[in-house]
């Protein structure tokens, strides 16, 4: 039993010394607006607009409501992009989103 744990022990040791020198890379997040929505496929849309919701609702509690279905709201995104100016790409999904609570008309 004892072995095992000297094992570990130099194992994370070395873990250690090696990666002392090395600095960590980190990946920038994407930048969620109208580029990253139009590059990606309907079930990103889809897990992004449930995610936002989720969050919105549950854990901010906030006071709007979103009450139609997440292809609705995809598809409204989507519209927003595809034909509004080159210029409306740079606003963020979620801005964007937030127009859309329960517009009237929206169907």
């Amino acid at each position: 039993m004892n072995r095992h744990y000297l094992a570990i022990a130099v194992a994370c040791s070395l873990t250690t010394l090696l990666a002392g020198g090395q600095s960590v890379q980190r990946v920038p997040s994407p930048a969620y607006d109208g580029h990253w929505w139009l590059s990606t496929g309907s079930e990103e849309r889809a897990g992004f607009v449930n995610g936002y919701r989720d969050c919105y609702e549950y854990e901010f509690r906030g006071p709007d409501r979103f009450s139609y279905g997440t292809t609705t709201y995809s598809t409204a995104i989507t519209e927003f992009y595809q034909q509004g100016a080159t210029s409306q790409r740079a606003i963020s999904v979620a801005e964007v989103l937030r127009t859309f609570k329960d517009t009237a008309g929206l169907k």
